[in-house]
């Protein structure tokens, strides 16, 4: 999966912490998004944070 999250947040002029304040997603699992540390995030912590940047998440995740 490759992600656009970093870029995605940096474009609207967000951080990491208001991200995960609009979302409900812990800082934690979205910074390790960001650098690829993960395999995957479940689909509804996906969709929080897509819901939090007003993106459609086939524009930040694509498989």
């Amino acid at each position: 999966m490759i992600n656009r999250l970093e870029e995605a947040i940096w474009a609207r002029d967000l951080t990491v912490r208001q991200v995960s304040i609009k979302s409900g997603v812990s800082k934690s699992t979205i910074s390790r998004l960001m650098k690829d540390k993960t395999a995957g995030i479940s689909m509804e912590a996906g969709l929080k944070i897509c819901k939090a940047l007003g993106a459609d998440p086939r524009d930040i995740f694509i498989i």
